[in-house]
């Protein structure tokens, strides 16, 4: 019975266009594996997304998510906290690399033209911010790719950045998790809510960088009147 489920995804749209058609395959793919090894899948995704930028691992996450959806809470439950620890992981892993081999790796990523754009907008929000702007790094488009990187390279604390990164890291999981098990079977509704919740989300962190950077003003005029040069 499970077999004859995992060969035959209900409610798939046709594939309408490339990357549905993309996404369709890679679906048909996660359903070829047994699910008692969807733990381990969603576990190197977690560890691969932030070790070999930009892999496109949370997609691959997404999916299978929406196939365990269908075999049980105590299944889909096991692969949060697999994916929660592999990206941990792999998140102090390009946290160390950074540390390590700063410069070196940091060119290298630069001659990638989806991450050379933003190596400089992230360190430089990330020496005036320092480390609570990990929190914030799986929901940055983009930046997200290279943060843990750049935040080993520039010296960033290890222990701050990874426990605020891990607060990161378990949100972004859940919200995963959660858009997989509500999505009724629909690959379509599956992507229309996962954008949607990223976007809300992207808006809701704009916002909070907003006032964070509204705060930290506010607070160097107060200086400012008090000790004045």
């Amino acid at each position: 019975m499970i077999a004859a489920r995992r060969t035959a995804p209900p409610l798939l749209p046709p594939p309408s266009s490339k990357p549905m058609s993309i996404l369709q395959d890679l679906l048909a793919w996660i359903a070829t594996v047994p699910p008692l090894a969807w733990p381990v899948l969603v576990f190197v995704c977690g560890y691969t997304e932030h070790v070999f930028p930009p892999a496109p691992a949370d997609t691959a996450m997404l999916l299978a998510f929406f196939l365990a959806a269908r075999e049980g809470d105590q299944l889909l439950a096991t692969m949060v906290v697999a994916a929660i620890v592999g990206s941990v992981l792999g998140a102090w892993t390009a946290f160390r690399l950074g540390r390590r081999y700063g410069d070196r790796i940091l060119s290298r990523l630069a001659r990638r033209p989806r991450l050379a754009r933003w190596l400089e907008r992230v360190e430089d929000l990330l020496q005036r911010r320092g480390e609570p702007v990990m929190a914030l790094n799986r929901f940055l488009p983009g930046a997200r790719n290279v943060m843990h990187y750049v935040a080993g390279a520039v010296g960033l604390r290890a222990g701050a950045s990874i426990a605020w990164s891990t607060l990161s890291n378990i949100l972004f999981v859940a919200l995963l998790a959660a858009i997989g098990r509500t999505s009724g079977g629909s690959l379509e509704v599956l992507f229309m809510g996962y954008r949607d919740a990223v976007r809300g989300l992207g808006i809701v962190a704009g916002l909070a960088a907003i006032v964070w950077l509204a705060l930290g003003i506010r607070r160097r005029l107060s200086r400012a009147r008090r000790d004045p040069a």
